[in-house]
């Protein structure tokens, strides 16, 4: 009975093994994984069935799942290093980078010249702020085999390090081998735009938009080349297509009302919580939720438009100067009466100044260079005067009940979903300080003065920490003068909020504090 059992088994196994090979074969994923997985189910252990399985789930991005299969595999074939890098790849994916880093040191370990995942294990290292090991890690990879990927990771690191000649020299020794490449367009152009080379910055940054995958971009009449100014909208109707990331969207919407000024007729796509801050403000346009028109069939909207141009291209036309980005302290409006409601909860704390904080940016593990510890912050938290406000979004219950100092929040508030409450209190605050992330472009646009603490590699707009601010003239910019330096950055805000606290208190106030520092 067991022999015609294992017989049976393997009879099963072979008909869905060959049935997937076949849908495989065609293109059709999803028949192929159904067919490999009751493949499994009659031999659980075969090892390329659990490879090609992963594979299969990782092209689809479905990671999660492709990591199963490849750790099944991965106990299967301990010492494979090509296992190792794919689980990697997988972790890299989903932002859980440590783990990423780990699986590519020991594919490197069980093969000394794998190119690839030196240069993959030098990104993340990048990545995670780890800059000696990055540039060890990648120049290996370089000796080893010259690829257009590695070159542009290390110009990448060489951003990073503010080594702006080095970075665009291998973004240029990239850009030989493969002229068209758009990863290193992109990144050629974030380095322009860092170093303020609007004209060639915009238009190489403008190619990698559309090289990304849009449902639509720029369409100019036949034939013809538009103009990059704002005439190209004038008395056109444009719609306007949000960016990915709602900071972006923020910021590039300094541009809408010059737009709105020209065209005949003016449709915003937007993140739905955006909707009501951008109704108050662009009035003469019409805004559209972004969820709408994921739901909605009806594509009128984007059939009465001459011209459709992605948010961050918009940039092209009308910032070609330093003198030509807006001088204008706020273009955003929060609601009065929430504005109203908070100042006076803030006022009920007492006197001194309302300050709000926020100490993280980005998503996963790729957050790290970007956000400053609360430990950080205790220096800060210890001057009199002043009182600090939550403004951080997400779950921060364990950060706050681990701190020694007081952060004042309401448990009612979401930062991340209520976009109109989020500026009401930004509005009714005196300050606010805050990592580059959305709470730093919302406070902007609402010509608030807001403090903007910055990594060594701090993202392309804000042009390595050069005050003033072009997209936020109400902004200012501190720094770290070395990599992973937050000590040297809190000092310096501590120096000025000092100043600021004795500009805001009465006169009386002022000299008690100077005479208790008399020795």
């Amino acid at each position: 009975m067991t022999v015609e059992f294992e017989i049976d088994n393997q009879q099963q196994f072979s008909r869905y093994f060959n049935k997937a090979l076949v849908h495989h074969a065609n293109n059709q994923i999803n028949l192929a994984i159904e067919f490999y997985l009751k493949a499994l189910n009659y031999n659980p252990g075969h090892l390329p069935t659990l490879q090609v399985l992963a594979l299969l789930f990782e092209n689809t991005s479905q990671f999660d799942k492709a990591l199963t299969y490849y750790k099944h595999a991965l106990v299967k074939n301990t010492h494979s290093p090509i296992l190792h890098h794919s689980i990697a790849n997988c972790y890299d994916a989903c932002m859980q980078l440590r783990k990423a880093k780990y699986h590519y040191e020991q594919a490197i370990k069980l093969r000394q010249d794998y190119s690839e995942a030196y240069n993959n294990h030098g990104n993340v290292c990048r990545k995670l702020g780890d800059y000696a090991l990055a540039e060890q890690s990648l120049f290996q990879a370089l000796r080893l085999f010259i690829t257009v990927e590695t070159l542009a990771n290390i110009g990448l690191l060489m951003a990073e390090l503010r080594k702006p000649d080095s970075a665009l020299s291998y973004y240029n020794h990239a850009l030989q081998l493969q002229p068209d490449n758009a990863f290193v367009l992109w990144n050629k152009a974030l380095l322009l735009l860092s170093q303020g080379n609007w004209k060639e910055g915009w238009r190489l940054y403008d190619y990698g938009l559309i090289s990304k995958t849009r449902p639509k971009q720029i369409t100019p009449p036949e034939n013809a080349v538009p103009s990059y100014s704002l005439n190209y909208f004038r008395n056109k109707t444009v719609f306007i297509h949000r960016e990915q990331g709602i900071g972006d969207e923020i910021m590039f919407a300094s541009c809408y009302q010059e737009i709105i000024n020209v065209a005949q007729k003016c449709y915003i796509e937007v993140d739905t919580r955006l909707v009501p801050l951008f109704q108050r403000v662009f009035k003469n346009a019409t805004i559209i939720p972004h969820s709408e028109l994921l739901i909605s069939s009806d594509y009128a909207y984007e059939e009465l438009a001459d011209v459709h141009i992605s948010s961050a291209s918009i940039p092209r036309f009308l910032r070609h100067s330093w003198e030509s980005f807006s001088q204008s302290n706020a273009y955003l409006a929060s609601r009065s009466e929430i504005t109203t409601h908070w100042k006076t909860r803030f006022d009920n704390l007492g006197g001194g100044l309302k300050i709000g904080i926020s100490w993280r940016g980005g998503l996963g593990e790729q957050s790290i260079k970007r956000s400053a510890e609360l430990s950080w912050w205790e220096q800060l938290f210890q001057q009199d005067h002043c009182h600090f406000i939550n403004l951080q979004y997400g779950h921060v219950e364990d950060e706050l009940n681990e701190l020694d100092s007081i952060i004042h929040e309401w448990i009612e508030t979401d930062h991340f979903h209520n976009m109109e409450e989020l500026a009401a209190q930004i509005s009714a605050l005196d300050l606010v300080i805050t990592v580059s992330n959305v709470t730093a472009h919302l406070a902007g646009a609402l010509g608030k003065p807001v403090w903007i603490i910055l990594p060594y590699a701090a993202n392309w707009r804000w042009l390595n920490g050069k005050n003033p601010s072009v997209w936020y003239p109400t902004a200012r910019l501190f720094s770290q003068t070395s990599p992973g330096d937050w000590g040297s950055v809190f000092n310096e805000v501590v120096e000025e909020l000092s100043k600021l606290k004795n500009s805001r208190l009465p006169f009386s106030q002022q000299q008690n504090q100077i005479e208790t520092c008399v020795p």
